[in-house]
């Protein structure tokens, strides 16, 4: 059995220094990154814990060097799905504050000052930079709370494309919304209440809902709606997790299952969407708690969650 080295010999043996956290500082400290990244199409950058001030200029230091020198084109961060495409509408030019745009990032993890930098520097990079530089979410709507938002974008695209799919929708909705707030563990909590009943007819709407979608693909991609279709039907699936989140939170999951399975399993499902993207070669940086990301799996009470 080979011995695993220590942490010491590794750092000794492989680590880089850098030598700022000046997100505004020269990059040419960061060059023995470029041998290490190659020509790898996804680059995961991790933190210990979030809040920590030193990992938000960090990150932003080496997203700017992945961006600015390799041509790195999506920043993936651990935020909802749904609630990202307002603040990738942002980066590329669109109206509103950065304030408002970061307040989506859910438990507070947008209102750092760090974080207002981070972005406002994605769109003064955008003003120039061709291809621009593009923000993702990767995790379940809202990161626990109500899948309300995700739900009314995949209404939106239904009434464009499919009605008779929109009673399914309107009965997971009506649903939906005697639970929804906008404090997560409201929502959770408030799902926790509902009759048994009513939580088996939401997971039953949305289970049919995402079956009719997942097989009305090629129908769409014939209709010329094919990147339009994968966008709604990933909002839809976000929904689907959560609400299977929501049934092991009060009580009524399946037994054995890691807490972290779902939430792993939709960020991998968004990487893999965001390389299949048909109107680029992206190459994507994933920001995200090591948890998500580490190689090694987590065991918990005998249950296994490992990204894939």
């Amino acid at each position: 059995m080979t011995d695993k080295k220590s942490f010491a010999d590794w750092a000794r043996d492989y680590a880089t220094a850098a030598d700022s956290l000046d997100p505004r500082a020269p990059l040419d400290d960061l060059e023995p990154l470029r041998e290490v990244i190659g020509d790898a199409r996804v680059v995961a950058i991790g933190e210990s814990a979030h809040y920590v001030r030193e990992f938000y200029l960090l990150r932003h230091r080496l997203l700017r060097f992945l961006a600015e020198r390799l041509g790195f084109t999506v920043y993936a961060l651990e935020a909802p799905f749904t609630e990202a495409h307002a603040i990738d509408a942002w980066v590329q030019g669109g109206p509103g504050t950065v304030e408002d745009v970061a307040a989506s990032v859910p438990f507070d993890q947008g209102r750092p000052q760090e974080m207002h930098d981070h972005l406002a520097w994605m769109r003064a990079h955008n003003r120039t930079a061709s291809p621009s530089l593009r923000f993702a979410g990767t995790t379940v709507p809202a990161s626990g709370g109500s899948p309300l938002p995700a739900l009314e974008e995949v209404g939106a695209y239904l009434r464009r494309s499919d009605l008779d799919a929109l009673p399914l929708l309107e009965q997971a909705t009506a649903l939906v919304r005697k639970y929804h707030g906008t404090a997560t563990f409201k929502a959770l909590f408030g799902y926790t209440v509902l009759d048994h009943a009513m939580q088996d007819a939401l997971t039953a709407a949305l289970s049919r809902l995402l079956a009719r979608m997942e097989t009305t693909g090629a129908y769409q991609r014939g209709k010329q709606r094919g990147q339009e279709h994968v966008t709604a039907l990933q909002h839809l699936r976000g929904a689907w997790y959560l609400d299977h989140f929501h049934r092991d939170f009060a009580g009524r999951g399946i037994p054995g299952e890691h807490p972290h399975a779902l939430h792993d399993a939709f960020m991998a499902e968004s990487v893999l969407q965001l390389l299949e993207d048909g109107t680029q070669d992206p190459r994507i940086v994933v920001a995200s708690h090591n948890i998500h990301i580490q190689k090694t799996p987590v065991t918990q009470d005998g249950a296994i969650g490992l990204l894939p």
